[in-house]
């Protein structure tokens, strides 16, 4: 996302948007989310949404209904 598109969604999910500025600007989480994509890359992840329950990984939101 680019910082408009990070603007509007944390309004609407009505988060602190001083907050948030000073923690992205900082990088504060840059390590956590280039993890993630590390793990996302490593199993195949090639899109969103994307549920790993246990060790199955569930394409989309159809892929919900496969869980048990």
């Amino acid at each position: 996302m680019d910082r408009e598109e990070l603007k509007i969604v944390a309004s609407q999910a009505g988060i602190d948007q001083n907050r948030l500025w000073v923690e992205v600007d900082a990088h504060r989480y840059a390590s956590l989310i280039s993890n993630d994509l590390m793990q996302a890359r490593r199993i195949g992840v090639s899109g969103a949404p994307t549920f790993v329950v246990g060790d199955k990984k569930l394409d989309g939101v159809d892929g919900l209904a496969a869980v048990p």
